[in-house]
């Protein structure tokens, strides 16, 4: 993207059997999962991927309200889920025993992300499928109720078998 450039970007789920005509034969799709570490993406646009296919798989998850179980509607950019009873500004109408108040919005996992130094050395990690050279701070998901500060010592034992603080 140049300075000054706008972009559309849209996002489809799709079989990992599917091939469209007209594809170009150097063209594919690829799962997110193996792109993201590759280099073949910039950091803008693997946030925006990531983005894109948290959306997917939350409107994917919530086509009926789970309150009352009525059909959900995408909202504000596909960045919310009305249920069609939360009637927002509207009357109820005579064949509706009340309003749902139903509203979903897309997940915000908390997470924790730590670099362990020790003088002049730190600890990362890595995956074996990344390309040679590439290696990640410690991060995972913190679990229900814990402090960031338990999580990053669960997080750094989990995947470094290291004990810290």
């Amino acid at each position: 993207k140049k300075e000054g450039e706008t972009w559309s970007c849209f996002a489809v789920q799709v079989e990992p059997s599917f091939s469209p005509a007209g594809l170009k034969p150097d063209c594919k799709f690829s799962e997110l999962r193996g792109l993201t570490g590759s280099g073949k993406l910039s950091t803008e646009e693997t946030t925006i991927a990531a983005h894109a296919k948290s959306l997917l798989e939350f409107h994917a998850k919530h086509h009926f309200c789970g309150t009352c179980g009525s059909e959900t509607v995408s909202e504000m950019g596909s960045s919310r889920r009305r249920c069609t009873r939360n009637l927002v500004g509207e009357e109820a109408t005579p064949d509706m025993d009340k309003n749902c108040t139903g509203m979903w919005f897309p997940r915000t996992d908390p997470v924790v992300i730590a670099v362990i130094v020790d003088g002049d050395r730190c600890l990362l990690g890595r995956k074996a499928v990344w390309p040679k050279g590439v290696f990640s701070a410690l991060a995972g998901f913190m679990e229900h109720g814990e402090s960031c500060e338990d999580a990053v010592r669960r997080e750094v034992f989990e995947e470094a078998g290291v004990r810290v603080g």
